[in-house]
Order: C-alpha cells, then sequence, then structure tokens
C-alpha cells in the first residue's frame, strides 16, 4: 500500500514529537516497521 506524503509526515511527526521508538509509532499507525524505517531514512537524506 502506498501512503500519502501528509500522511507519512503525520506519522514521523507524532514520532518526534512524543519520542516513540519505529516500533512504536508503527503500531499505532498500523503500518510495517519496515515502512517507518525507510521513511526516517529518506527524511535524512533529503537537504
Amino acid at each position: 500500500m502506498a501512503y500519502s506524503l501528509d500522511y507519512r509526515r503525520k506519522v514521523l511527526s507524532v514520532r518526534e514529537k512524543e519520542g516513540l521508538t519505529i516500533a512504536g509509532v508503527a503500531a499505532r499507525f498500523d503500518v510495517g516497521v519496515a515502512s517507518v524505517t525507510r521513511w526516517v531514512k529518506n527524511i535524512h537524506r533529503k537537504p
């Protein structure tokens, strides 16, 4: 399933604000750990 950019940003924002682990935020939003891991890596690669 493809997630919108807005949804990915929301997930990562909640992770940062609440200090959740990747596994924690993945469970909260019912998405795969691998997906969240990839989003985090992609965010850090962008200038």
